[in-house]
């Protein structure tokens, strides 16, 4: 596991036209930048044990083989969805995170968005 993460101190959480909250950068950051890390802790909540599922996906993430629910720690849960994502995620299995990095230079006061389709698994 992970003993240090990199931490979001380039991005804060404010009121999102999108969708509710979302992550801001709080200044310029260039392309290929780690901008969060965040760990993950498997709940031991089956999927299927959820006769309303979409309410836990709004904040859980699946595990790989979409069997059970994962709680995201950071800010992994506050990122909204877009077709055109300026940060890519993966999740690091020997490490237990998600390690969120920019795709493209971001610019002070813009909002990060993930694909929520697009995780890569290293």
């Amino acid at each position: 596991m992970a003993t240090s993460l990199v931490t979001a101190h380039k991005l804060e959480v404010r009121d999102s036209p999108v969708h509710g909250r979302g992550v801001f950068a709080n200044e310029d950051i260039e392309e290929n930048v780690v901008v969060e890390e965040s760990h993950l802790i498997d709940s031991g909540l089956k999927i299927e044990s959820f006769a309303h599922p979409q309410i836990m996906n709004n904040y859980f993430w699946g595990t790989n083989d979409g069997e059970r629910y994962l709680i995201s720690l950071g800010l992994a849960s506050v990122f909204n969805q877009s077709e055109t994502p300026n940060l890519k995620f993966e999740y690091i299995v020997d490490e237990n995170i998600y390690r969120f990095t920019t795709n493209r230079f971001i610019n002070r006061n813009e909002e990060l968005f993930i694909n929520y389709g697009e995780r890569q698994i290293k």
